[in-house]
């Protein structure tokens, strides 16, 4: 090309520029210069003292292909470039012509200034899983420069197979929880598609210490502060919500608080019902991984040929007529945070064997995956049922069973805790009438009513009832009557007493409260010494105490 065919290049009103095969400038058009006014662009200098990256130079001298609309920071901006080889008469690359698109600078200046202003750290490639833009935050997250970067392969910039993963299904992943260099991220995967054609996959990585600084700002009472504590556990409160004073009830969760300040496997026994799960949050919020997540999973309610896919996740493909989507499991979502596994005893054998495996290694595999993940997880389990019988029987494994039982915890029935009945019923009560929009309360008859009975379904069978109640009744006191029918049944003759005395409607005392839960205690386990002994410790109180309140009240045993 002479210099009369340069000069025409000088009436394209798109910048231009001309290098040979040593990437020397040989024609910047006036477009070219007008974006370096501080600059002297003349032919014979090296291409490199506006061009920050010689990536994409080298792919088109190494393939000798064009490559078009790629992303190129010059003058401290981001253009796209078309860069074309011109061939010599051997089919070697004589140079090239780099043609940058200002007009697309209008829209994308306001993008990509967007993008470097937000603080998450963003990375975008294209379909060919090179990438194509990084903002400010990832260079600082990484430690590395803009052009260590931009123009390669997302391969040789990071290590992992989620982004290709979400580039090939087009399957966005979210809310991942990653270690970058010891700091906890929340990353999220998108991809990126034009005209129902997947063109590449950008990557989000939240820093979570900041989303907690940021959450609690906003002063909400229940949100995580800088340090991953709660406002009630600011005060060591983590137990605040579990509701009770019975003296089974102090020492199950005295133990519970000491189970939080370790990081050993706990075990937590009791019927359903009983509140395990609230114990075991209790223990993860009071505890060192109260900034992790808590991962809550009923063995029970999965299938047991999913159990796996849902603890471990699956590799792309690992199912046959699968999608290629992959999926992280639930330990790794609870990566650095707390497990629950409600109903353990119901978990399948070979089940149990992959899950010791867990606890044993502390890694996990995927289904369909070579590779072992290491997870960084306190495993809690439940089951309400005997453990030790479902060994004997061959049911569950006797190894697991002593993994899981480093930390044994009993979660006591209602029966064991009577005079908490009171309390729960006020608490659900509250909670009812602001759900319903009912402002109700119990008659000292429907109290009774729930004293005397045993309530195998424990508090959350009390609670139902209590819901129950609270629907059906159209005036502002709960009475027997309005409970449902198979706790009336229950009560034999006691129900007819209590029909008679539903009339008074009497609201209950604190001393009303105390005298029958006495009642209902020495009822329950007897007037032997021994009963009362019992009665007492349900209660909460001395043998001493018990005797001085049955003669205060004048109770007749």
């Amino acid at each position: 090309m002479d210099s009369s065919q340069y000069n025409i290049l000088d009436f394209i009103k798109l910048p231009i520029l001309i290098i040979d095969n040593q990437k020397k400038i040989l024609f910047a058009n006036r477009e070219m210069k007008k974006l370096f006014p501080e600059k002297v662009i003349a032919s014979g200098i090296d291409c490199h003292e506006i061009l920050i990256s010689n990536t994409n130079i080298n792919q088109v001298y190494q393939n000798k292909k064009d490559l078009l609309g790629v992303t190129e920071r010059i003058n401290n901006r981001d253009y796209l470039v078309d860069y074309s080889p011109y061939l010599d008469e051997q089919g070697e690359i004589a140079g090239i012509l780099m043609v940058i698109h200002t007009k697309q600078w209008i829209e994308k200046d306001w993008i990509m200034a967007a993008l470097d202003a937000i603080p998450d750290a963003i990375l975008l490639c294209d379909e060919t899983l090179t990438v194509r833009y990084i903002n400010p935050a990832y260079t600082r997250l990484k430690g590395l420069r803009w052009e260590e970067i931009v123009g390669r392969k997302i391969n040789e910039v990071r290590s992992g197979k989620l982004i290709p993963a979400v580039i090939n299904s087009g399957i966005p992943i979210n809310n991942l929880y990653r270690d970058i260099d010891n700091v906890p991220f929340i990353v999220n995967i998108i991809p990126i598609i034009k005209e129902n054609k997947i063109i590449g996959g950008i990557s989000i990585s939240k820093d979570l210490e900041q989303v907690k600084e940021m959450i609690n700002s906003c002063n909400h009472p229940i949100v995580t502060l800088k340090d991953g504590k709660s406002k009630n556990n600011e005060n060591g409160d983590a137990f605040k919500d579990i509701i009770g004073e019975s003296l089974p009830l102090i020492h199950t969760l005295e133990k519970a608080k000491i189970a939080a300040k370790v990081d050993s496997n706990v075990l937590i026994l009791g019927e359903s019902g009983t509140g395990k799960e609230l114990i075991a949050r209790a223990i993860h919020n009071g505890g060192k991984r109260k900034g992790g997540f808590f991962v809550a999973i009923n063995c029970a309610a999965i299938p047991q040929n999913l159990m796996e896919s849902e603890l471990f996740g699956y590799e792309g493909g690992a199912f046959t007529g699968a999608t290629k989507k992959a999926k992280i499991g639930l330990f790794e979502l609870a990566n650095r945070g707390t497990i629950f596994l409600d109903e353990i005893g119901e978990m399948s054998l070979p089940m149990q064997s992959k899950l010791l495996r867990v606890l044993e290694t502390k890694t996990i595999r995927r289904v369909g995956g070579l590779q072992e993940i290491p997870v960084n997880v306190r495993v809690i389990a439940a089951t309400n049922r005997n453990l030790e019988a479902m060994i004997a029987q061959g049911e569950f494994r006797e190894d697991l069973y002593y993994r899981l039982n480093v930390f044994p915890i009993r979660v006591p029935p209602l029966r064991e805790r009577v005079n908490d009945i009171p309390l729960l019923a006020r608490h659900f009560i509250q909670k009812l009438s602001t759900s319903l929009k009912k402002k109700v309360t119990l008659s000292e008859a429907s109290l009774n009513l729930l004293l005397s009975y045993d309530w195998p379904g424990n508090v959350r069978e009390l609670e139902n009832a209590l819901e129950y109640a609270v629907n059906m009744t159209n005036s502002p006191l709960i009475e027997p009557e309005h409970f449902p029918p198979a706790i009336l049944q229950k009560q034999g003759g006691l129900t007819d007493q209590i029909n008679k005395d539903k009339d008074n409607h009497q609201l209950f005392s604190l001393a009303s409260l105390e005298k029958q839960a006495i009642q209902a205690a020495i009822k329950h386990f007897g007037t032997s010494t021994e009963g009362k002994r019992k009665a007492a410790g349900a209660l909460g109180i001395s043998l001493t105490t018990l005797y001085k309140k049955l003669k205060d009240y004048q109770i007749d045993l």
